[in-house]
């Protein structure tokens, strides 16, 4: 399991992402999980498109 704190190792995600990832360690529900999904692929998609080509590791 993430754990979410500012300690941890999301640290250095934008706070959209943190929290995302914060609701979906706490989701009950499996479908609701998939959307979970669904929406963390589009916010790292988005991340890296405001990335400059060089900076992708």
């Amino acid at each position: 399991m993430v754990k979410s704190d500012k300690r941890g190792p999301l640290r250095g995600l934008p706070h959209d992402l943190r929290l995302l990832l914060s609701e979906i360690e706490k989701e009950p529900v499996p479908e609701r999980l998939l959307e979970r999904a669904r929406e963390l692929q589009k916010a790292l998609a988005q991340n890296r498109q405001k990335e400059p080509d060089g900076d992708r590791s």
